[in-house]
């Protein structure tokens, strides 16, 4: 999918500025977005913490009993 990326260019105008505005919420409240879907969004988990240069994630998988 083409315009799927979260700053992709062949997207119009409004399309932009309501991506820009979803990417700013989102991470403003401390979730980082998957730059191929504009979309997809990461909170504390592994691929935050390795965006964010973190030395881990807050969470992580469990062992169920």
């Amino acid at each position: 999918m083409p315009a799927a990326p979260s700053h992709a260019l062949n997207v119009s105008d409004q399309a932009r500025h309501h991506r820009m505005l979803l990417l700013n919420a989102t991470e403003n409240a401390g979730s980082t977005n998957y730059g191929s879907e504009f979309w997809h969004f990461s909170a504390a988990d592994r691929y935050d913490a390795m965006m964010r240069h973190e030395p881990h994630a807050r969470y992580g998988p469990i062992k169920l009993p």
